[in-house]
């Protein structure tokens, strides 16, 4: 990993073509004078985390008239591990499908369905009793009263 920030000179002969100092910078970004100077140098390690250091490069820039894009690429490019190439989603985080993904996603949808249709078959469709005392015959029923006449309570 490259622990130079290639963007520290140039700021640093912004900064002295406006004349101002490592401390009047630090005095106007509120960022401690060390950073300024680490940024300038170019040296990664020196600096706090990348929020930190992310945000201190964009008001630096803003200081000193620059746009502040170019020189945040170029620390992400460095403080950052490169993505990992998604299979279902571009750079931009848009849903791709690729021929490849198009299939896969055509047969998980295919599965899906035959297994929901096999479902909906056995369980509402066609549904089977293993015990034939379990069937239910309708006809006249005699109905017994819960309690007995006379119980207290009971009318």
């Amino acid at each position: 990993m490259k622990q130079q920030f290639l963007g520290g000179e140039e700021l640093r002969q912004r900064r002295i073509e406006m004349g101002f100092t490592p401390l009047d910078v630090s005095r106007k970004i509120h960022v401690p004078v060390s950073y300024i100077e680490a940024i300038e140098r170019g040296d990664i390690r020196a600096l706090p985390p990348v929020c930190y250091t992310t945000g201190f490069i964009k008001s630096y820039c803003n200081l000193l008239g620059l746009d502040a894009t170019p020189f945040l690429n170029d620390y992400a490019a460095i403080v950052r591990p490169p993505r990992r190439r998604s299979f279902w989603f571009n750079e931009n985080r848009k849903l791709i499908l690729n021929s490849k993904a198009a299939n896969v996603l055509t047969w998980v949808a295919i599965c899906a369905v035959l297994a929901l249709s096999w479902v909906a078959y056995m369980f509402i469709v066609n549904p089977k009793l293993d015990d034939p005392s379990k069937h239910v015959e309708a006809g006249a029923m005699e109905i017994v009263e819960p309690f007995p006449p006379g119980v207290p309570g009971f009318k």
